[in-house]
């Protein structure tokens, strides 16, 4: 997602049991992280990503929960699948799945 060559965004989903939500960082805080590469150098292969349900066992992860969570949404995922698009149902497949067996 593209708004301008500054403003663009890596989105991350998260899900457990019924806690939702996601993760929208901007490209410029991982790249001066270290997370992704900058003019070609360095960055990750992956990263971890703890959400606020998470509990960070180690000082590490702590840290790294601290500045992600300012970057975090929670979704509420009460959706009323009759009213999603079916071109759209590939994202909820695991929750459309449970709601239409009900």
């Amino acid at each position: 997602m593209v708004f301008r060559k500054d403003k663009q965004v890596l989105l991350t989903s998260v899900r457990n049991g019924d806690l939702f939500g996601q993760f929208v960082f901007p490209k410029l805080v991982l790249r001066d992280r270290g997370l992704l590469s900058k003019n070609g150098q360095g960055g990750k292969l992956a990263i971890r990503v703890y959400p606020p349900w998470d509990n960070t066992v180690n000082m590490q992860a702590q840290k790294t929960q601290k500045w992600q969570l300012e970057y975090f949404l929670a979704i509420d995922i009460s959706i009323d699948y009759g009213a999603v698009p079916d071109n759209t149902k590939m994202c909820y497949v695991g929750w459309y799945e449970e709601e239409s067996n009900k």
